[in-house]
C-alpha cells in the first residue's frame, strides 16, 4: 500500500506539466478534543485526547475546475484527558483534491498514510496506517481562508513486544490557511 501511494505522491509532484497554476498553502489549525479507539482481542476501548495544534500544508496545481496535489499535516504532542503520561503525535501525508464552489466557497479531501509517534512511554513500538480526511473553507481575503476539517488516522501499537492494538484517532480542526502563489 505504501508503494501505492508513494506512487501516487510522484505523480503529484509531477502534475506541474498539466496545471495551469500553483499554490503552497501554509496552515495552522486548534484541534478540538480527538476521539482515540483502540481494539484488543475483539474488546474495544474509547478515550478523549485533548485538545491542541496541528500544522502542515499543500501544494496543489490548479485544473480546469479543481485542486489537486500532496499534503503534509502534523498533530504536536498531546495527551488523554484525565490522565497524565504519555504524548501522541501524528504525522500525516497523502494527496489533496480541492474544488471550489463558488467565488468564497470551497470543499476538500484527501487521503493518504500516517506515522504515530508516543512519548514518555518505554516498550512501544507503533506503525502509521492510512489517513483521510475532509473539510471546507472559506476565502476571507485572496490569501487566507478559513477552514474546519475533519481527519482520521489508523494505525498499531504494539506493547512490550507482545500486546499489539488496533487503534483509530479522529479529531475536528479549525484553523487558517495562507496563500503563496508559485506560478
Amino acid at each position: 500500500m505504501k508503494k501505492t501511494l508513494s506512487i501516487f505522491l510522484l505523480l503529484a509532484l509531477n502534475l506541474n506539466l498539466f496545471s495551469n497554476s500553483q499554490e503552497l498553502n501554509l496552515k495552522g489549525f486548534f484541534e478540538m478534543e480527538g476521539n482515540y479507539k483502540g481494539t484488543y482481542n475483539s474488546v474495544s476501548s474509547q478515550s478523549k485526547m485533548k485538545s491542541g495544534f496541528n500544522i502542515g500544508g499543500n501544494y496543489l496545481f490548479q485544473f480546469d475546475d479543481f485542486k489537486a496535489g500532496p499534503f503534509l499535516s502534523y498533530s504536536l504532542d498531546r495527551e488523554q484527558v484525565g490522565v497524565s503520561g504519555p504524548k501522541y503525535s501524528v504525522i500525516s501525508y497523502g494527496v489533496e483534491v480541492n474544488k471550489d464552489l463558488n467565488e468564497k466557497i470551497y470543499i476538500f479531501g484527501g487521503l493518504g498514510l500516517n506515522s504515530f509517534g508516543i512519548s514518555g512511554r518505554t516498550n512501544v513500538s507503533t506503525e502509521g496506517g492510512m489517513t483521510y480526511l475532509f473539510g471546507g473553507g472559506m476565502h476571507i481575503n485572496t490569501d487566507i481562508s478559513a477552514e474546519i476539517v475533519y481527519q482520521n488516522s489508523s494505525g498499531k501499537a504494539t506493547f512490550s513486544g507482545a500486546i499489539t492494538q488496533d487503534f483509530t484517532y479522529d479529531r475536528i480542526s479549525f484553523g487558517v490557511s495562507y496563500k503563496i502563489p508559485v506560478k
